[in-house]
C-alpha cells in the first residue's frame, strides 16, 4: 500500500469538500460508507435480512452527514484509517436505531423501569474500564473488535490492513487478552471464581 493510498484511507478525499461542494462530498462519503457497511457490517444488523440492513445504513448515513455533516465533521486523524473511526460510530447509530424501533409507542406495551446495575457487577465494570484505559490505543481498539466478535480476517477491513496481516492481528488480540487480564488480575479480579459463580 502506498503513502498516498495510506493517506487517502486515513483522511478520504471527501473531507475537503465538506464546505466547498456538500453534494459531491455526500455523494463521496454515501459511496465509501455503503462499501465499508456490506463488506464489514457492524454485528448488530449482521443477521438482519437485507432491506433491513438498507434501512440501517441510511440511518447510519443520515446520522453522519445531518445538520451540516455535523457528527462526520468530529473525525479526527489519529493514525489509523477513517474506516475504523466510522465503524465505531455505525455501530452505535445501529444499535440506537434498532433500540428506537423496538420501543413501543407513548401508552402502548407494559412500561419497564431502569434498573441499576447490581452493585458487584458495576464494581467489575469499573474495573475493566479502568484496566483497558492502561492498555496503548491499539490493544484498546482490538479488544473492542473482538468483544464484537470481529475475526482477525475482518478486523485487518476495519483497520484498513492487508488480508494477509490477519496472523499478525490474530496473535496481537492474544497478547492484548492476556495483558488485560493480567492487570484485571493485579486489581483483584479472580477469573476461576468468577466463572464457577
Amino acid at each position: 500500500m502506498t503513502d498516498t493510498a495510506d493517506a487517502r484511507l486515513v483522511r478520504p478525499p471527501f473531507f475537503e469538500l465538506l464546505d466547498s461542494n456538500p453534494e459531491e462530498a455526500f455523494r463521496q462519503f454515501y459511496i465509501f460508507a455503503r462499501e465499508q457497511f456490506h463488506a464489514v457490517p457492524p454485528p448488530p444488523v449482521r443477521s438482519l435480512p437485507a432491506e433491513e440492513r438498507q434501512d440501517l445504513f441510511h440511518d447510519v448515513v443520515y446520522h453522519c452527514v445531518s445538520k451540516n455533516f455535523r457528527v462526520l465533521k468530529k473525525y479526527r486523524e489519529c493514525g489509523y484509517p477513517f474506516a475504523g473511526w466510522l465503524y465505531v460510530v455505525a455501530h452505535r447509530e445501529a444499535l440506537a436505531s434498532l433500540r428506537r424501533r423496538a420501543r413501543p409507542a407513548v401508552g402502548q406495551g407494559p412500561a419497564h423501569s431502569k434498573r441499576a446495575p447490581h452493585p458487584d457487577l458495576r464494581r467489575l465494570l469499573d474495573r475493566v474500564r479502568s484496566a483497558l484505559n492502561d492498555l496503548k490505543e491499539d490493544c484498546r481498539r482490538l479488544l473492542l473488535l473482538a468483544a464484537d466478535e470481529y475475526t482477525p480476517l475482518e478486523m485487518t477491513k476495519v483497520l484498513g490492513l492487508q488480508e494477509s496481516d490477519n496472523k499478525k492481528i490474530a496473535d496481537r488480540v492474544r497478547e492484548c487478552r492476556r495483558q488485560l487480564k493480567g492487570r484485571l488480575e493485579r486489581d483483584g479480579v479472580d477469573w476461576r471464581s468468577r466463572l464457577e459463580e
